[in-house]
């Protein structure tokens, strides 16, 4: 699984499987910060398995969406930078909510 590392926190993207489908994943979000793993959950993003970059963590050109789809993908991951920059400021100890708060509008909006 490629990780996206934003100082000192690791963001990862991944495809699920649903139980009945191994043609079709949604991705899906964490974050790893001092050791510990906080998952953000679905992206609400759906796509075929034939559409999806392991190594770049992407969707491919054979997907119809898929400059929209990477756009949200990086809207995503740059709300999360934003969201780990302000608490991090605060010297506060980082939280899973605290980031879900802050990212909850990007995931599950497809």
């Amino acid at each position: 699984m490629k990780r996206r590392r934003i100082s000192m926190m690791t963001v990862s993207l991944w495809r699920h499987f649903s139980n009945t489908s191994k043609t079709k994943c949604t991705i899906y979000a964490r974050i790893k910060y001092q050791g510990e793993r906080a998952e953000l959950g679905s992206t609400g993003i759906k796509i075929s398995t034939s559409d999806w970059d392991n190594e770049s963590k992407r969707v491919l050109p054979s997907h119809p969406q898929y400059l929209s789809i990477n756009q949200d993908l990086e809207e995503l991951l740059s709300r999360v930078d934003i969201a780990y920059q302000e608490l991090r400021k605060t010297k506060r100890r980082l939280r899973h909510k605290q980031f879900l708060k802050r990212t909850e509008p990007f995931l599950n909006r497809r």
